[in-house]
């Protein structure tokens, strides 16, 4: 399919599905859909067709979206990657074609949601908005991580078979099971490094706790009834879509480890700046803290099963459709345990200023991590 979505002039985008069109400012499930990660990113020109009886108009927020009639009265389309970017702003005004019409009964203003909600669905619509605006380079591969892990499938496995193309990687689907999320995950990460890539998807969701089997990835969601992907909630035992547990995710990672390895078992091998770290003790002075909220101490002097792991620095999109940010936490650390002799697990990370790495202890090692 990616290479059918890669080869087209143009991909036509039904969001409500073929069985009708919906309303430009009605929701739908297409940004929690898997699959329709390839249909918004391999074609190189995208429209979406909805219905609109109001005739032909721009749509002007900080960037503008022009929609063009197509049956008169019912349909109309637009490009998809235009409306992301409105739909990330507020549409302040609608500019209508044609002489002005007295007593004008036609919108002023839409919220566009055929996309995904503004406020609910920020998170994937950024991951997707950053995959388009960096496709072909650096920084890609985090957005597309990190679209996945918003969107759901009705087989797990698909987690993995509907981004591989993206990435540039064919894996053999008759190879997993259709619940095989692990394994198809540790292939697909294999082959990455093995043409060349960077890990990038170290980092991807820094506020979601490591996963148990896979802890450089994060916890696996799980779909909700209305197809969002969801983790457990930890305060009312009930639900929370991957939104509000990602927060706000506008950034990339540069400067990741290079000539990176995996094994069989699904171990990461890095060669990377790092240092002997402990958790804050009563009576200490903490160095920095964690996404999590844990206090970290830097102790060079003392032998500890944890290290602060430099992996890179935080690029923020240049969307104009995003604020431009000056971070001054932009060095991006990868917290790892011992758990085993030379196998180390994630338990984190944290975002630190450059004094943090100007402080004593900080040597280049070699990490075997899972």
């Amino acid at each position: 399919m990616h290479r059918i979505y890669h080869s087209c002039n143009a991909c036509l985008i039904l969001p409500g599905g073929l069985s009708r069109l919906v309303a430009i400012d009605e929701e739908t499930a297409w940004i929690h859909r898997a699959w329709t990660l390839q249909e918004a990113i391999a074609p190189s020109r995208c429209l979406c067709l909805f219905a609109w009886p109001h005739g032909d108009c721009t749509l002007q927020a900080i960037f503008f979206a022009r929609v063009a009639e197509v049956e008169p009265k019912t349909a109309a389309m637009a490009d998809m990657r235009q409306l992301l970017a409105v739909n990330v702003g507020y549409v302040n005004t609608i500019y209508y074609d044609g002489p002005t019409i007295e007593n004008d009964t036609r919108p002023a203003k839409v919220d566009v949601r055929l996309l995904g909600h503004r406020h609910k669905d920020r998170v994937p619509q950024d991951a997707l908005i950053g995959a388009i605006e960096l496709k072909g380079s650096t920084g890609m591969g985090t957005a597309i991580w990190r679209a996945a892990f918003t969107r759901t499938s009705s087989r797990p496995v698909d987690f993995i078979l509907s981004i591989m193309g993206l990435l540039g990687v064919t894996l053999d689907p008759g190879q997993f099971t259709e619940n095989d999320k692990l394994g198809a995950s540790i292939a697909l990460m294999r082959a990455l490094l093995e043409n060349g890539q960077r890990p990038e998807w170290l980092g991807i969701a820094p506020n979601v706790n490591p996963g148990a089997e896979l802890t450089m990835l994060p916890v696996f969601p799980e779909p909700d009834a209305d197809g969002r992907a969801c983790y457990p909630s930890s305060t009312d035992g009930g639900k929370s879509t991957a939104s509000e547990i990602m927060g706000q995710l506008t950034f990339w990672f540069d400067d990741l480890p290079t000539d990176s390895a995996m094994d069989d078992e699904g171990y990461l091998t890095i060669s990377a700046l790092a240092v002997s770290v402990q958790s804050f003790a009563h009576g200490s002075h903490p160095t920095f803290k964690s996404t999590q909220g844990v206090q970290w101490v830097v102790s060079p002097e003392r032998r500890s099963p944890a290290y602060a792991v430099l992996i890179g620095k935080k690029r923020y999109y240049a969307n104009g459709a995003y604020p431009t940010r000056k971070e001054p936490f932009n060095n991006v650390l990868l917290l790892v345990e011992e758990h085993e002799p030379a196998r180390f697990r994630c338990l984190g990370y944290a975002n630190v200023r450059d004094e943090v790495l100007g402080l004593e202890g900080w040597t280049t090692m070699a990490l075997r991590i899972k």
